[in-house]
């Protein structure tokens, strides 16, 4: 049942909204609101899915020119990288948010990232690395 509301939810919103067609996107914090919260419905359950819509936010973030909503969506876009085991995409995900984070001197950001940054490197068993970033 869950899933089916999922369902429903996902296809109002892609549907009857158009937030990801590129023609009628509507680049509004609003907008980012609504694909956050349908990618925390889906994101264990369809990572693929989820990736769609981190790159959608990713997108929206950067016309948006709001660095936390940028480093947001590009934290988020990692996770799901390296959920899927791309973990290259993962990292360069995660130091471009670090890089951001340190740009805006913003504390728990840089601990985020430096956390799921050691956390990839866990996750490939280099842990010389990994440590560096706990």
């Amino acid at each position: 049942m869950k899933q089916i509301s999922v369902f429903i939810l996902v296809c109002c919103l892609f549907g009857q909204w158009g937030i990801c067609q590129k023609s009628e996107r509507n680049y509004t914090v609003a907008n980012w609101n609504k694909l956050d919260s349908v990618f925390q419905l889906i994101n264990e359950q369809n990572p693929s899915e989820a990736l769609k819509i981190a790159i959608e936010e990713l997108d929206i973030a950067k016309k948006l020119n709001i660095d936390t909503l940028y480093i947001n969506s590009l934290l988020k876009k990692g996770g799901i990288l390296s959920m899927l085991g791309v973990f290259d995409g993962a990292l360069k995900d995660y130091y471009l948010a670090l890089k951001n984070a340190e740009k805006i001197q913003s504390i728990p950001f840089q601990a985020h990232a430096n956390d799921q940054i050691g956390r990839t490197y866990q996750s490939m068993n280099d842990l010389k690395q990994s440590i560096e970033y706990f």
